[in-house]
């Protein structure tokens, strides 16, 4: 129950900020599902070599790109467990927020599209590549990701093209995964 907790908190407070302050908000709330450990991506560790394809986020065989078009995606995942729009602060039109078993897709608007602008793993249950899981210790995560990161105010930052993977942590334990679109938010 605290876990749930933690993640609805975590969900409001990213949402105020797609939100804008604005009353014209739509949330649709899907029943619960029962959560199934995930792998996402490959598994293996990343290197300087590989480490520009951190740029992708893969949920049982769909692959989620940060600055691609949302609509495939979300046919291919089905009916989210949560979504909710709101209009968008940074580009006209509406953001909007998918929120599936353990994870969640953020948007933006981009003309007639609607863009991958952040993935925000939301449990325990999905792994990304290097076997890192919300849980697992900073070590681990350099260890799988490698030297090539920034460190600060209790965050490990890899940056890869245009996204930035984020590892929030606390007494040395990752508490968020975040993939982000630096040129989309």
């Amino acid at each position: 129950m605290k876990k749930k907790i933690s993640y609805i908190l975590l969900t409001l407070a990213i949402l105020s900020l797609t939100a804008c302050g604005n009353d014209d908000v739509k949330v649709i709330d899907n029943t619960q599902k029962e959560i199934e450990t995930v792998t996402a991506g490959t598994g293996e560790a990343k290197d300087e070599e590989t480490f520009a394809d951190i740029n992708s986020f893969s949920f049982s065989g769909t692959d989620i790109v940060i600055g691609e078009e949302v609509q495939p995606v979300a046919e291919k995942l089905g009916e989210p467990v949560n979504y909710f729009e709101a209009p968008s602060c940074a580009a006209q039109g509406i953001s909007k927020t998918y929120t599936y078993d353990g994870f969640e897709i953020n948007t933006t608007p981009s003309g007639d599209k609607d863009l991958i602008a952040a993935i925000i793993v939301l449990s325990d249950t999905v792994n990304i590549p290097g076997d890192i899981t919300i849980g697992s210790k900073a070590e681990a995560v350099k260890a799988a990701y490698g030297d090539n990161y920034n460190e600060s105010n209790g965050s490990i930052t890899y940056e890869g093209g245009d996204v930035q993977l984020t590892f929030l942590v606390k007494d040395d334990v990752v508490t968020s995964i975040q993939y982000i679109s630096k040129s989309l938010n």
